[in-house]
């Protein structure tokens, strides 16, 4: 009796070692990791995966602004040769005349003169940009050629009063010019335009020396020879006066002034002025 217990426990145990060697049980050696696809995260926990806590630096994650250096990067590394050609800044378009364009004036020297302000944001070659901010008065401003020294901008003028009986010259009431401004005897010998003009000076001012005839003699012989408006300088130092008549706007201006403009004109043959009320 007690043998054949002992052959059927021999026989149980027979049996279940058969039933666990047929049980098919892959080894890890034996796995094939190119079955395994890096991007198809379905059915991975994510307890498995790595805390962001455990970055060790190596990875940049997509919106980690301190991930990627700015400083690093450079232009011509994100955009093409023909794209940075096209933002550049074109130093030949900007205008060499900008002040002017924007309405001042280029004054050589460190300072603008009465009347005027500094405006450092427009261009002047080798100068400073005046604007005229406060100026008032009647007055004569050379405008050109650029740069204008100071001294040129904003001449005292006078106009002259009526002489005894007389009707006096038209009033100054808007800018005569800018346009071209002559001094006469610097093209022919007539410094104090007593004479009648050998040359046109159709449109222009004119500047002539007082002097040697009357103020009305003076106003004819510009206005016949076609002048905008006549500046009479003074011949000896000091402020002028003047009793004319006549049809042409005129002004007069001291030696000092009348000289400035004179001087001017011999270094720049071709000059603008504008007288402005």
């Amino acid at each position: 009796m007690k043998f054949h217990i002992v052959s059927v426990i021999i026989m149980t145990l027979l049996v279940l070692a058969a039933c666990e060697n047929n049980i098919a049980r892959p080894a890890v050696d034996g796995m094939n990791t190119d079955d395994i696809v890096i991007g198809d995260t379905e059915g991975i926990p994510t307890d498995n995966a790595t805390p962001a806590d455990a970055d060790n630096g190596s990875d940049i994650a997509a919106n980690d602004d301190d991930a990627v250096g700015t400083d690093d990067i450079a232009i011509d590394d994100i955009l093409p040769d023909d794209a940075t050609d096209e933002i550049a800044v074109d130093k030949d378009s900007i205008p060499e005349d900008d002040c002017a364009f924007r309405g001042g004036v280029c004054v050589s020297g460190l300072d603008c003169p009465g009347g005027y302000t500094a405006s450092p944001q427009f261009n002047c070659d080798a100068a400073i940009c005046c604007m005229a901010t406060g100026v008032t008065g009647l007055r004569i401003d050379v405008t050109g050629p650029q740069p204008i020294p100071g001294t040129l901008l904003s001449i005292p003028a006078v106009m002259p009063t009526p002489s005894q009986g007389g009707t006096g010259t038209p009033a100054i009431t808007s800018d005569l010019g800018p346009t071209a401004l002559v001094v006469i005897g610097l093209i022919e010998e007539n410094i104090d335009g007593c004479k009648e003009y050998a040359n046109r000076v159709d449109g222009a001012l004119v500047l002539v020396q007082r002097g040697n005839c009357t103020f009305s003699q003076k106003i004819t012989n510009a206005q016949n020879a076609g002048a905008l408006a006549i500046i009479i300088y003074n011949n000896v130092p000091g402020d002028i006066g003047m009793n004319a008549d006549g049809t042409l706007p005129t002004v007069g201006i001291t030696q000092a002034n009348g000289d400035a403009i004179i001087a001017f004109t011999q270094e720049n043959p071709t000059i603008t002025a504008a007288i402005r009320p």
